[in-house]
């Protein structure tokens, strides 16, 4: 390919540069060469298209008709989508790499060696991984300090990391005060973040509409249209057609879903977020995944499994527990709820809670003890129950350890900024940090008073101070407190101006911690609005099928639909409740973790919801 890649580069010249910005490993006479021949190895999947669209005249063909030129396409265009993926890990770790370098700056450390002691750290991955090409350059090429940070500023994609760096070298060598020029930078960068965290909240209230729009509005109005076709036709009594239940089975439950997911993809993408994230509700979300499909096909596993009468009595019991937890949930939400949109007139009529309360309860015993008196052969649980009842078992352990972990987090690092204050201030009386912090175990500092109490501890038995730092750092599961117990133990290595340091620091965190606040509250409402969204939703479903499936008025005609297809109706609604809790979660805390817990009380309110519907049905008499 040596005269057609030497041609492309001659009418491509910014190939050469986006490389250079890409930190990509190769020349672009190989990138060209290698993409075509990739492209080469696909021209049988070419002719496969065209031979299925000639013969049967199937889309397919035309999809597989156009792989050879997308495949050249990613392949010529992998340094921008590198150069994007960089710059969006600068986006993220800038305030904070600012603020670690003018905090050592305040102890006279010049950006160099800061740089130098980051790259041997992963705290900030994207911003080690710069510095570690700075040095390869240093130590391999012979460049000064001076000309490696000039070239890091000149072919870095990140507008502000590049001024960044490029206004450092030009202080320097003009004489100026790189101190100054460092807060100076710092106060920017925090201005910077709040103006993104406003076009952050605006874009959140966009994607919020949108997103209402596709699943409530757009979901009605399948549903009143599937809904109404027997109507149409004018019998006396009259059924939904398969196809027009599975149409709203497949929006509901597969379409919703993957329009959540890519919801969720915008929101990432546009979200800051730390370098690394806390896994463990992942990952235990992840192994009980199949406890989903294991209840949906529960009847089939059953005809297979070797149950005796005490795994009958056993599984009752379980299910009897849902009655304590949907009087919790009666009397800590929905009855809170009610009584705030009655304060505020938007619900006028007189809800009875105990009677609602009363109906649940007496649906789920009659369950109970139909599973208690039942064999392998009577055993039947709705379709939707049991699909309600496996998302929440596989969504629960999470959803705990989330609400633990992230409880846990608030509660350390709001109460950073006074621990580090308060030791800046013990340490102006010329006493160590060791010292200092020993002194600080009487004062109350929350959850993080107990790990202040360990570290003291530690330090009167000998233990090495990074050691230490180490270990707390490993005990919060915090990055940001990872992050502040890292430049604390760089402080307390380097030296020079320790307390105007700590006194950095301490501002530096306080800051942090005040633009959180202020993402964290602005968000808060967007992670509610799903909430209504997916309990209009469900509602919805239950209240027109009730009215359907009764004469309306003089009105004879009627809708006649089996229990079986009225429950794949509701399974749908139900995993629909389920993914929309995951956006609320990404939505209002910036986490899919923080979802869990949102897709487990949806869940739970449209498996009440079942429950309840009737007796909204007979208050509003439909």
């Amino acid at each position: 390919f040596k005269g057609i890649t030497h041609d492309f580069i001659k009418k491509t010249p910014k190939i050469e540069k986006e490389i250079l910005r890409s930190y990509m490993n190769i020349t672009p006479e190989s990138l060209v060469s290698l993409s075509l021949f990739i492209t080469f190895l696909t021209i049988p999947i070419s002719i496969l298209g065209i031979y299925i669209f000639i013969n049967s005249n199937n889309i397919i063909g035309l999809i597989l008709l156009a792989i050879p030129p997308l495949t050249f396409l990613i392949g010529i265009n992998a340094p921008k989508f590198s150069i994007s993926n960089r710059k969006a890990a600068l986006e993220d770790e800038l305030p904070y790499l600012i603020g670690y370098i003018s905090i050592l700056a305040g102890g006279g450390i010049t950006l160099p060696f800061a740089l130098e002691r980051m790259s041997q750290n992963k705290l900030l991955p994207a911003s080690a991984k710069e510095a570690m090409h700075m040095f390869m350059q240093i130590r391999l090429l012979g460049m000064n300090p001076i000309s490696a940070l000039e070239n890091m500023a000149k072919y870095n994609p990140h507008d502000s990391f590049a001024d960044f760096i490029g206004g450092y070298v030009t202080t320097l060598k003009s004489g100026g005060d790189v101190f100054n020029y460092l807060l100076a930078k710092l106060k920017d960068a925090y201005n910077y973040r709040s103006i993104r965290l406003k076009s952050l909240i605006e874009f959140t209230g966009n994607l919020a509409e949108a997103y209402m729009g596709i699943v409530v509005v757009l979901g009605i109005a399948l549903l009143v249209m599937f809904t109404s076709q027997g109507l149409i036709a004018g019998s006396s009594s009259f059924g939904l057609s398969n196809d027009s239940i599975m149409q709203s089975v497949m929006f509901s439950s597969i379409l919703i879903p993957m329009i959540s997911v890519a919801f969720i993809g915008i929101l990432h993408t546009n979200q800051p977020r730390e370098p690394f994230a806390y896994n463990k509700a992942y990952l235990l979300f992840a192994s009980l995944i199949p406890l989903i499909p294991a209840m949906i096909f529960l009847p089939d596993l059953l005809d297979i499994l070797p149950i005796n009468r005490d795994m009958f009595n056993i599984l009752a019991d379980i299910f009897s527990t849902l009655i304590i937890v949907s009087n919790i949930l009666i009397n800590y939400i929905f009855e809170p709820l009610i009584n705030l949109l009655s304060s505020l007139k938007i619900l006028t009529i007189n809800i009875q809670i105990d009677q609602i309360a009363d109906n649940i309860a007496k649906e789920i015993t009659v369950m109970a003890d139909n599973i208690r008196m039942a064999d392998k052969s009577s055993l039947i649980i709705p379709l939707h129950i049991r699909t309600a009842i496996g998302l929440i078992i596989s969504v629960l352990p999470a959803s705990i350890i989330e609400i633990k972990h992230s409880m846990q987090k608030r509660a350390i690092e709001s109460r950073l900024p006074h621990f580090l204050r308060d030791l800046a201030e013990i340490s102006k009386n010329s006493v160590s940090i060791e010292k200092a912090l020993q002194q600080l175990t009487e004062r109350d500092y929350g959850m993080l008073s107990k790990h202040i109490k360990v570290m003291s501890a530690q330090i009167s038995w000998g233990f090495p101070i990074d050691k230490i730092l180490a270990r707390f750092s490993n005990a919060t599961k915090s990055w940001f407190s990872k992050m502040i117990a890292f430049i604390l133990l760089e402080i307390m290595n380097i030296g020079g101006g320790r307390v105007e340091t700590l006194s950095n620091l301490a501002d530096f965190v306080e800051r942090v911690n005040q633009l959180e606040k202020e993402k964290n509250s602005s968000l808060r409402l967007y992670g509610i609005i799903p909430y209504f969204g997916a309990i209009i939703s469900i509602l919805t479903l239950i209240i027109m099928l009730d009215v359907f499936m009764n004469p309306i008025g003089d009105f004879e005609n009627r809708l006649t639909i089996s229990d079986e297809d009225k429950s794949l109706l509701l399974t749908g609604s139900i995993i629909q409740a389920f993914a929309t809790g995951m956006v609320a979660g990404k939505m209002g805390e910036g986490s899919v973790a923080a979802g869990f817990k949102h897709a487990l009380i949806l869940t739970i309110i449209s498996l009440i919801s079942v429950f309840i519907a009737p007796l909204l049905t007979d208050m509003f008499s439909f």
